[in-house]
């Protein structure tokens, strides 16, 4: 309030008084303006009010958008939970299938080679005949087709230009001699991940091409001849890499086929077709 509203707030306290006790000295005009700054005072009283509920109304809406965050929060925090859960019981899944690739592995090697002479041979000579589709390690019996000989990029149908690569694998595990045995298929891939959409559809993830592949092979094998009940297939997308997937290069060899032989009596080709069955 200025000075001179002061002052005539002040006289207009004095004329009330005045008036008040019967006395008629208030001028006319001092009693006007005392009246204009009372109408004055009361509007801008009523302004303040209209203020103060404006802003309680202000208030209110900021407790109810921190009450919507609030909860908000609590249903992130609960997804989010139930997130951490599902990785951890995926993480726990990827750890099994690395023991049981590890114990394949290890089984393999353990086995010094279980087979016969007259087809170690017959391996050893296919694999110079097809150099660079076709790895054969004569101390283990692990057989390796490169995925990108026998397949497209993305895709698990064969090649037709690969057909005779099986054809003629399945003829040498088809001869006398090599009957008995059981192979075990494990797909591979490198860590590029799935982009194209259309590819994407048919194999979401690297897991599902890896496992795809692997039964495209066991399934033209079959078809060649080899009874299906020898044989098992598995997946592991690119967490068994060879080399780090650093180059084109040591991605192209991480992208593999492998073929275990087994003995007559290892159950694990057999069982592993039906725990890949059931987990894919």
């Amino acid at each position: 309030m200025s000075r001179s509203t002061s002052r005539i707030a002040a006289a207009c306290g004095l004329a009330y008084l005045v008036s008040a006790a019967g006395c008629t000295m208030v001028p006319k005009s001092q009693l006007t303006q005392c009246q204009t700054l009372n109408r004055q005072l009361h509007g801008k009283n009523q302004s303040m009010l209209a203020e103060v509920d404006n802003l309680k109304q202000h208030n209110r809406a900021l407790a109810d958008q921190a009450r919507d965050a609030g909860d908000k929060l609590a249903a992130a925090d609960e997804l989010a939970g139930s997130l951490k859960e599902r990785v951890a019981n995926f993480e726990q899944e990827r750890d099994q299938l690395r023991g049981q690739y590890a114990s394949l592995v290890n089984q393999a090697k353990g086995q010094v080679a279980p087979l016969p002479p007259g087809l170690r041979g017959r391996l050893e000579q296919f694999a110079r005949s097809y150099p660079d589709a076709f790895e054969f390690d004569p101390e283990t019996g692990v057989s390796k087709f490169r995925s990108d000989v026998l397949f497209q990029t993305g895709s698990a149908d064969i090649r037709p230009e690969a057909e005779r690569f099986l054809r003629e694998f399945a003829q040498i595990f088809n001869a006398t001699g090599a009957q008995s045995l059981n192979i075990h298929i494990v797909g591979h891939t490198d860590n590029q991940p799935i982009a194209k959409a259309g590819t994407k559809a048919k194999h979401p993830s690297n897991w599902h091409l890896s496992v795809h592949r692997a039964i495209a092979v066991e399934s033209y094998l079959a078809k060649s001849g080899i009874v299906a009940s020898r044989m098992g297939v598995a997946g592991y997308g690119e967490h068994q890499p060879l080399s780090p997937n650093s180059t084109a290069d040591s991605r192209q060899r991480n992208r593999r086929v492998e073929i275990y032989v087994l003995s007559p009596d290892a159950a694990i080709a057999a069982a592993g077709r039906n725990d890949v069955a059931r987990r894919f």
